[in-house]
Parts: C-alpha cells; sequence; structure tokens
C-alpha cells in the first residue's frame, strides 16, 4: 500500500517571447530530450492547445523523492524553467493538511479543492 498522493502540474510559456511558438517548442522537447520521461508516463500529460499548455495529473501515486521517475520529473521542470517556461505544481497527500504547492508561474491554473463524498 503506502502513503498515496494526487499530482498535477502545468507547463507553459513565461510570456517571453512568441507563444505559439514556444507552444511548438515545448511539444518538440516533449518529443526529443524528455521523450523518455514522456512515454514513462504516458497518459498523465495531456496538451491543453486552446491555452497553450502542457498539463500533468496522476491520482493515488506515491510520489517520493527517492524514485527516479519522480527524480527524473523535478529534473524536467527545472529545464523547462531554465529554458523560459513557467510551471505551477501541486501534490495532495492523504492527510488533510499534506498540501505542497510551488512553481514559477503566476496564471495560478491550479488550486485545491477538497470535498466530502458518499459511496
Amino acid at each position: 500500500m503506502g502513503y498515496r498522493s494526487d499530482v498535477a502540474a502545468v507547463i507553459y510559456s513565461n510570456g517571453n517571447g512568441d507563444v505559439n511558438d514556444k507552444y511548438v517548442a515545448l511539444k518538440m522537447f516533449m518529443g526529443t530530450r524528455f521523450q523518455a520521461l514522456s512515454d514513462q508516463w504516458g497518459e498523465e500529460f495531456s496538451w491543453n492547445d486552446p491555452f497553450k499548455r502542457l498539463e500533468f495529473r496522476c491520482e493515488g501515486i506515491k510520489w517520493y523523492d527517492i524514485f527516479p521517475e519522480v527524480t527524473a520529473f523535478e529534473a524536467m521542470l527545472e529545464s523547462l524553467s531554465e529554458m523560459g517556461y513557467d510551471h505551477e505544481f501541486l501534490r495532495i497527500g492523504e492527510e488533510s493538511d499534506d498540501v505542497e504547492c510551488r512553481g514559477s508561474g503566476n496564471d495560478y491554473v491550479l488550486r485545491v479543492h477538497r470535498a466530502i463524498e458518499w459511496d
């Protein structure tokens, strides 16, 4: 079993330069430089063409810094920041106060919403 989290991230242009060109370049980077990571996470990544951003979502995952796939994902975010992309990252753990929110972006695409649900 283990402790599980829901994780989301969004990556978009930092506003410097042409947004369309940077979106095309981001798609190219995900198909070349970050191809292995893109293949590994597969369906967790999705392209939001109207808003020109890459979105990532995982639910019920063990998100530990010691896992190579998590380390690679974090390294990708850092590399893309250095290349002129902003990102937002949000992780919600099982505990009600376990929320991690960080990033370089200020579009505020991601936010926390907790709800009580009935089975």
